[in-house]
């Protein structure tokens, strides 16, 4: 159970290293399927029946926390080293999932992509974003940043509350010996 729990921490955190959201898609998914293959793994190397369904809810919700850690990865950069600047539109990027927008702030293009216009603004005013100097991170709008920081750490302890109580029942064992007798009795 430690092994596979450590897994998912090391893929939730891997997931969120990538901070450009089409970059930790692909990762996420990568290394949610492994965490699974980490489970079958651990499974079979058990002395006792391991109850599959209570790990098939677990590996379900590591997708949540891996999009939490993710989000609270480039809303963490942002706080710590953003910097508030007035860009205008230089390029509006159309896709089927949705409008992405290249900024200009003082003559000079923002690295990444703004992913949201404000509601009620035409693409042609200037509009206030939060950018990361660096460039590791898109830019953000203040509002967005503001309600992923407020966010970000209830649902990170409630995700790690609920994964935590599911991955016991899955490896606990009703009247095991070991359970019984106290520390003493475990195998070395």
């Amino acid at each position: 159970m430690l092994c596979c729990s450590a897994l998912a921490a090391l893929a939730a955190l891997a997931a969120g290293a990538w901070i450009r959201p089409d970059l930790a898609a692909a990762l996420g998914a990568l290394l949610w399927c492994l965490v699974l293959v980490a489970l079958y793994a651990a499974a079979a190397g058990a002395r006792y029946r391991v109850r599959f369904g209570w790990l098939y809810a677990v590996w379900a919700l590591s997708a949540l926390l891996m999009g939490q850690v993710t989000t609270g990865a480039w809303a963490a950069v942002l706080s710590a080293r953003g910097e508030e600047v007035v860009a205008t539109s230089a390029v509006k990027h159309e896709s089927r999932t949705g409008d992405t927008y290249t900024l200009r702030s003082g003559g000079e293009l923002i690295p990444g992509r703004l992913t949201s216009w404000p509601e009620r603004r035409s693409e042609v005013e200037a509009v206030v974003v939060v950018r990361d100097p660096a460039g590791l991170v898109d830019p953000r709008l203040p509002e967005e940043l503001a309600q992923a920081r407020d966010a970000f750490w209830p649902l990170l302890l409630i995700l790690l509350a609920v994964i935590g109580a599911l991955s016991v029942p899955a490896y606990w064992v009703p009247g095991d010996e070991r359970s019984a007798a106290g520390s003493d009795a475990v195998d070395h």
